[in-house]
């Protein structure tokens, strides 16, 4: 489970009793998010872990308790037809220089995106 949802926990929610100190600021509580939190970050058995995460998800999407406000986009400009070599063999689109380096292209998107 990504740690970014601790801020969905009840003991996130600014009260009185913690002195108005956490990061639910919309103080969503629920104590099966919570129980499924824990299990999820603490659990030792991957399929275990995955079941915990998925359903924290589904409570969160039922009760809406998070609305994405804003996104990250990432904008790359690439030439078409640019390739450069892979390790192992083969050729892939290129798709960052490095300015500053001077080291070359490094590829970032692996060898499935061969030309």
């Amino acid at each position: 489970m990504p740690e970014g949802l601790r801020v969905l926990a009840s003991d996130q929610c600014p009260l009185p009793e913690n002195r108005f100190v956490g990061e639910n600021t919309g103080c969503w509580i629920n104590l099966e998010f919570d129980r499924l939190f824990r299990f999820a970050t603490t659990s030792f058995d991957d399929q275990e872990r995955d079941n915990a995460t998925l359903r924290a998800f589904r409570l969160i999407t039922e009760d809406v308790a998070l609305i994405a406000t804003s996104y990250n986009v990432e904008q790359v400009a690439v030439r078409r037809g640019l390739v450069a070599p892979v390790p192992g063999g083969g050729r892939s689109a290129v798709t960052h220089e490095t300015s500053t380096s001077g080291t070359g292209p490094h590829n970032i998107n692996g060898p499935y995106l061969s030309a």
